[in-house]
């Protein structure tokens, strides 16, 4: 995560995700990039699936997502999300 001396923030993650997608389970790794003008805006980003495991092996997307995040240090928040996904055959 990158705090800009205009105090926009971003950042660059590769994620794990461990769970069931439409009853097929098993891991993704996917791309998330995210950006929010200041400390007190909502976050808006991409993400992409870079790779998957089990039944998970063969699903593809990319979609945007936002929201506003945790409001503290140590806590969750929503983040909404939307786009493509799909099995490959």
């Amino acid at each position: 995560m990158v705090i800009h001396c205009n105090e926009a923030w971003s950042f660059n993650a590769i994620v794990s995700f461990d769970g069931t997608v439409n009853g097929k389970s098993g891991t993704l790794k996917m791309s998330v990039v995210g950006k929010r003008p200041d400390a007190f805006a909502d976050w808006e980003g991409k993400s992409v699936i870079l790779s998957g495991t089990g039944e998970l092996a063969n699903l593809r997307g990319r979609g945007t997502w936002w929201g506003p995040g945790a409001a503290e240090e140590g806590k969750w928040g929503d983040i909404y999300y939307d786009g493509n996904y799909h099995f490959e055959p």
